[in-house]
């Protein structure tokens, strides 16, 4: 398995070095108040970037939410374990019909 990953790795920076090469012309970015000269690939890796980093933000809020969910739900279980646990001690009355 560790193999495996080193390969998809090693494909992946190698399909990165092609791309950049490829796209190696200057555009202008202009954000109103200064423009700046960047490469395409720089500015496309830098947007992925971006992309990755804001999903991993909306990811985040939504993992600490599930996991407050889980911790809630094992309190729960616990308790309503000592609860069957206390139950079970009672002692059983006999019943006649």
């Amino acid at each position: 398995m560790r193999y495996f990953a080193w390969f998809v790795l090693s494909v992946l920076l190698l399909v990165v070095v092609v791309f950049s090469g490829l796209n190696s012309s200057l555009v202008e970015v202009n954000f109103y108040v200064a423009k700046f000269h960047l490469a395409l690939s720089f500015l496309l890796l830098l947007a992925m970037l971006v992309g990755v980093v804001m999903m991993g933000v909306v990811c985040l809020s939504s993992w600490l939410r599930h996991k407050s969910k889980i911790r809630q739900f094992r309190s729960d279980i616990n308790q309503l374990n000592k609860e069957l646990d206390n139950l079970r001690k009672l002692p059983m009355k006999d019943l006649e019909l």
